[in-house]
């Protein structure tokens, strides 16, 4: 068995065939995934680093294996551990869906809710039994303020995505996204 170190990243084993023999392996042992020669690959290679004074800790190594004719070579290149990014939600919207019966109520809210100017997602659905649902998705902070002027013209449902999807699947989307701002402008 011969270790080499190829550059700062990689190193190169290489596995004779009498070290091939002395480790009681078969050639095509090298390129399958048995876990005894995982566990032996494993040893070599860190057998390997250790002769070379090499400790490897907070990396990562990635590990070729290439069989050829009287032998194996083990390729190990190693990584700095990239550090994961971490995210977090700061403002997640708040999604608000009421029911409207009539034309004329719906011309009422959009119109107020138009003047308002405040920003929203709004997307206006169509039922024929039914009559109109709005689902408006907005800010944390306006969440109130919209659910307390919905109340008074319609009927505030629950909008968790359950009930999203039913209304996907079995309404109209009459105008999506910036409903409020398209059909308020138009009044």
């Amino acid at each position: 068995m011969i270790a080499e170190l190829l550059d700062d990243v990689n190193l190169l084993i290489t596995l004779q065939n009498d070290d091939v023999t002395a480790f009681r392996f078969s050639k095509a042992d090298f390129v399958s995934q048995k876990k005894e020669w995982l566990i032996l690959r494993q040893e070599i290679i860190s057998l390997s680093l250790i002769n070379l004074g090499l400790y490897p800790e907070n990396k990562r190594l990635s590990i070729k294996t290439l069989p050829y004719d009287t032998g194996c070579f083990i390729l190990v290149t190693v990584h700095d551990k990239k550090e994961r990014k971490k995210y977090r939600i700061l403002h997640s919207d708040k999604t608000i869906l009421v029911h409207l019966r009539d034309p004329d109520t719906l011309l009422t809210v959009i119109k107020h809710l138009y003047d308002c100017k405040l920003r929203c997602i709004s997307t206006l659905y169509y039922s024929d039994t039914d009559g109109y649902y709005l689902l408006i998705r907005t800010l944390p902070q306006y969440e109130k303020f919209f659910s307390g002027r919905l109340s008074e013209y319609g009927k505030v449902i629950s909008a968790d995505n359950l009930t999203i999807s039913k209304l996907e699947e079995t309404c109209k989307v009459v105008y999506s996204k910036k409903a409020i701002e398209y059909i308020g402008s138009k009044i």
